[in-house]
């Protein structure tokens, strides 16, 4: 038995995409997560991480634990933004509250041009 036999588990593809990134319902690690969720949840926990599965939105994520102020044990490290990153971030997310608020629209997805965008962005930047 060679040592890769040895150590796999069942749901250890589970946590190498869960700490690579989001695993979505579609993917075919996603019933692992659901089966395992508590296996997984102590083992992650080890390193400081939490096992966040949103089943009703068909997602699952790792988060790491915060203490009281907020710190980490420092797996990712957070960066302050620029001006021009919040307000691009501040226009994508106002155009999905409007998609998200109109329930005339059909579609389940939204889409945005580069030229939205940039009108959108001449506002902030005149």
């Amino acid at each position: 038995m060679s040592s890769l036999e040895k150590y796999v588990r069942p749901y250890s593809k589970a946590i190498v995409r869960l700490l690579k990134s989001t695993v979505k319902r579609n993917s075919n690690v996603w019933d692992d997560i659901i089966n395992y969720r508590s296996e997984i949840q102590e083992y992650i926990s080890q390193i400081g991480l939490e096992l966040i599965v949103k089943k009703d939105e068909g997602f699952a994520f790792v988060k790491q634990f915060e203490d009281s102020e907020g710190n980490t044990l420092g797996l990712v490290q957070r960066r302050q933004i620029g001006f021009e990153t919040s307000i691009v971030l501040v226009v994508l997310r106002q155009s999905l509250e409007e998609f998200d608020s109109n329930p005339t629209q059909l579609s389940t997805e939204k889409f945005i041009t580069d030229s939205e965008i940039r009108d959108e962005l001449e506002l902030f930047f005149t």
